[in-house]
């Protein structure tokens, strides 16, 4: 079943298409590379007049979920027939099941791809016999200044891979042929936290994870021993800038920064404080 064609982004600027979808009253689903493109890209998208929902890996546990939920709610047609913007990092790949009218991605590793692209026009069916196969969704492919958190190398086999997709459509099986088509080395062998060590519990990463911390707010402290449940606090954070002090003291082996350190909403995140 034909789902997808590729769409082209005048000036590279997917704003323009992703407004003329939502005013349309469609569905979009931005996922970028790192969080501070996320960012970026919702300030951009609420200075064109949009409503973003942002999600992303740098929320507390307990406003993740919300955020979660929010997202699948916002493209559930059943609840929600209005238009929706959501900007998302790599967290869209795996954990949401929703059905967009327009995708925006940056260029990314060909899995990542087919993951991100799995979120486009997924409740497509099938048309009756003797009736039109159903419409296509566009997507948007966006280069970004930089290959963070990929190499250069994985961005270039998928360029190749994107060239050879065909400019409608396309389907889940022409991605898999494109991909067998492009001439990539064989993938270097990792551990696995699934398969290797035998019948042990080991916890570990499932996918290489970039540098960085968890973190508990000081002001979050109070709450978590009234509760005793810390990992709704927990809050993943980037290396910090040198100029942030945050060794300030631990709470059960983890680092407990001033509240004033780490600029925090339940809707857009976490940032150092600048």
């Amino acid at each position: 079943l034909a789902r997808y064609r590729k769409a082209q982004a005048a000036d590279s600027d997917p704003l323009p298409q992703v407004v003329e979808t939502i005013k349309a009253g469609g569905k979009v689903l931005w996922v970028c590379n790192t969080v501070k493109r996320v960012m970026a890209a919702a300030d951009a998208a609420e200075a064109a007049g949009l409503t973003p929902m942002i999600y992303h890996s740098r929320f507390k546990y307990i406003d993740r979920v919300q955020r979660h939920k929010a997202v699948i709610d916002a493209f559930d047609r059943k609840k929600n027939a209005g238009p929706a913007l959501a900007i998302c990092s790599q967290v869209a790949e795996m954990s949401l099941d929703l059905s967009a009218d327009l995708l925006v991605t940056d260029v990314a590793p060909v899995p990542a791809l087919i993951q991100r692209l799995g979120r486009l026009n997924r409740k497509a069916v099938p048309a009756p016999k003797g009736h039109e196969p159903p419409e296509t969704k566009p997507f948007l492919v966006v280069e970004p200044e930089n290959n963070l958190p990929y190499t250069p190398d994985d961005l270039t086999v998928a360029k190749a891979w994107l060239d050879k997709l065909s400019a409608d459509g396309i389907s889940q099986r022409h991605l898999a042929e494109a991909w067998k088509q492009t001439s990539v080395n064989p993938p270097d062998l990792v551990p696995s936290a699934w398969l290797d060590g035998g019948p042990t519990t080991t916890v570990t990463e499932l996918r290489e994870a970039s540098p960085g911390i968890t973190v508990l707010l000081r002001g979050d402290v109070e709450k978590i021993r009234k509760s005793s449940d810390i990992g709704r606090y927990t809050l993943p954070m980037p290396p910090p800038p040198k100029s942030v002090d945050w060794r300030s003291e631990k709470y059960k082996g983890i680092p407990v920064v001033p509240t004033e350190s780490v600029v925090y909403d339940e809707l857009r995140g976490a940032q150092w404080q600048k």
